[in-house]
């Protein structure tokens, strides 16, 4: 029974470790875009992703997650704040996340998903769950720069509105 508890321990913590692992950084051509992903199993075949814009002065507009070795990408069940699909075995997302307006998260971004292979197994009385990552390509454009939609980008920290340099304010 002591080992059997001991056994969940290290389980919680490997998994507090991959939820609340350090934010990615993903380079583009002009900057780099801190972004934070989360891997959620939902179910036995059934997972989410989620991918919040951690960047006070860039917008996420594509976001690309390769699934790990052995997994394969069945299809996407629900995307919130964003379009997605599965393209040559990756799940491909359009999107506009705003960036982040205090030392917090900007948008969110949801990917509801099934897929196959790294299923948990049970033997001998135990349960074997094996890890899920993957990896996961962002990019975007700077926040300086209207959007696609035509609205005003975000004021920087201490930039004013004007006419001549209109911007949002969060």
């Amino acid at each position: 029974m002591h080992a059997m508890r001991i056994w969940l321990a290290v389980l919680l913590i490997c998994g507090f470790a991959l939820l609340l692992g350090p934010p990615g950084y993903a380079a583009t051509q002009t900057a780099t875009i801190p972004y934070s992903m989360v891997l959620r199993v939902l179910g036995t075949d059934r997972y989410e992703i989620e991918v919040d814009n951690m960047n006070t002065e860039r917008f996420i507009d594509n976001v690309a997650w390769t699934p790990p070795s052995g997994m394969s990408v069945k299809s996407v069940i629900r995307s919130v704040n964003g379009k997605c699909d599965v393209s040559e075995g990756l799940i491909k997302c359009s999107t506009t996340l705003d960036p982040a307006t205090c030392a917090c998260a900007g948008s969110f971004m949801l990917v509801d998903f099934t897929a196959t292979g790294r299923e948990p197994t049970f033997a001998n009385g135990y349960w074997t769950h094996y890890g899920i990552v993957g990896s996961i390509s962002v990019s975007g454009k700077s926040a300086a720069k209207a959007s696609a939609f035509g609205d005003l980008p975000t004021c920087k920290k201490g930039q004013k509105s004007t006419s001549a340099h209109p911007c949002a304010t969060g």
